[in-house]
């Protein structure tokens, strides 16, 4: 299971602490600075002192971080900080919950990250998870054409808006989606559920996030929040009336030549909102819900976790 103490191992190892130290103004030995350093320091040396310091970069990162994050991580922001945080946390996330439901991403045979971005997940299982074949896939081809230089031992998929995708069927043992149905307008979701499930396993786990009930009550009461996601109160008391109605509801949020520029259609790729109950009862007609964690990742989104009926 992926945890801090494989990123604490990597900082023992390198030869770059007393640069850590300086750019994080912190008072440790630099003999005990790996074994001391709480998990936050940990983390502040990889993603805090890797974007201010190229040399502590290329120590602590087996794999090359994105030079243009403006343009590749259009989806995700420029932040390197957050590229690399974020993108540790939601791969500890995931191996915790893949290893507790009995599939874990060491063992596992195939795992394919659907929709990887700037791969700022798959950089943390194809550097201190080895074992499996990785696969990683995205509407835009700028990520896809970066990963397959930047992650030579991942198989990268160009795939487009419908499914399908050019796999096998029952290739997968284990496929996350992070941040993906948490966009897709509802007829799309299901077509791309099914194709999910067509290249699973049997047994085999499928892991996403969505927006749900913790989101749609931060948006009804908090301002700033619907001023960053540009939805009058007015119109966020509408979606809930849909949302808890329905149990599925889409708004469109997105520049159509931005998102067309990365591959994608803004009149089907938007914000979606899934009820816990919508989860429970519909999609379980092809899958096991094994859990459905709330607002796990950062108060914002669900994890759920699913499992491919036999």
């Amino acid at each position: 299971m992926l945890t801090i103490d494989a990123l604490r191992q990597r900082l023992a190892e390198c030869d770059v602490k007393e640069a850590i130290l300086k750019a994080l103004e912190l008072d440790y030995d630099v003999g005990e600075f790996a074994g001391k350093a709480t998990d936050q320091e940990i983390m502040r040396a990889f993603s805090e002192a890797s974007a201010a310091d190229e040399r502590i970069c290329a120590a602590l990162h087996g794999h090359p971080i994105p030079d243009d994050l403006k343009k590749l991580g259009r989806y995700t922001g420029d932040n390197l900080q957050y590229h690399i945080g974020g993108g540790f946390f939601a791969a500890s996330l995931l191996s915790a919950r893949a290893e507790a439901h009995g599939r874990p991403i060491e063992t596992a045979g195939n795992v394919l990250d659907f929709g990887c971005g700037t791969s700022r997940i798959m950089r943390f299982f194809a550097e201190f998870c080895p074992g499996p074949k990785y696969y990683a896939s995205d509407v835009y081809d700028g990520v896809i054409d970066w990963g397959k230089q930047a992650f030579p031992q991942v198989s990268y998929l160009l795939h487009g808006n419908e499914p399908p995708l050019p796999v096998d069927a029952e290739h997968f043992d284990v496929i996350y989606a992070w941040s993906i149905f948490s966009h897709y307008e509802e007829s799309l979701h299901w077509r791309w559920l099914d194709e999910l499930s067509r290249m699973l396993r049997p047994g085999g786990l499928l892991l996403c996030t969505i927006h749900s009930h913790t989101i749609m009550e931060r948006i009804q009461k908090e301002s700033e929040l619907r001023a960053r996601m540009a939805i009058t109160e007015e119109k966020a008391a509408e979606l809930k009336a849909v949302f808890e109605r329905e149990g599925y509801a889409f708004r469109t949020r997105y520049d159509e030549k931005d998102l067309a520029d990365g591959g994608l259609d803004a009149a089907i790729f938007g914000l979606a909102y899934i009820t816990r109950d919508y989860v429970r009862d519909r999609w379980s007609d092809k899958f096991d819900v094994l859990e459905h964690a709330e607002g796990v990742v950062s108060q914002y989104q669900d994890l759920v976790v699913l499992r491919k009926r036999a």
